[in-house]
């Protein structure tokens, strides 16, 4: 019975007290940007058998593509005709001639590539 009143008497006090609050974990350094104009050219420079880094080479482009038309600042007028492996095409060969501005945000690339490619006539 001691033993049981011990117990008690040693868990009462540690339930009832306050929660403390925990620190809140540190935040992890901002990341700018995910990919690297140097990264998306290395599945973007085809030809290669390997169709997964084609696909995202292509997956990628469209994406930014599509995110940047959302934007009312951006406007890329493409022509109806051209499809996705075109419109990756064109960002390719403009790494392939820009090999400089390969650490710039590959989004960043895309922009300049497609705004370039396809301006929208006023």
């Amino acid at each position: 019975m001691r033993a049981l009143l011990l117990a008690v008497s040693l868990i009462v006090p540690v339930l009832s007290a306050p929660a403390r609050a925990a620190a809140p974990p540190k935040a992890p350094d901002a990341v700018p940007f995910f990919m690297t104009g140097q990264a998306l050219w290395e599945p973007c420079n085809w030809p290669t058998d390997d169709a997964a880094a084609t696909a995202a080479c292509v997956l990628y482009v469209v994406g930014v593509v599509d995110s940047l038309n959302l934007l009312p600042e951006t406007r890329i007028c493409i022509a109806l005709s051209a499809d996705k492996l075109q419109v990756a095409g064109v960002v390719k060969e403009w790494l392939k001639n820009h090999p400089e501005r390969r650490s710039d945000p590959a989004a960043r690339l895309v922009r300049v590539a497609m705004t370039e490619a396809y301006p929208c006539k006023p």
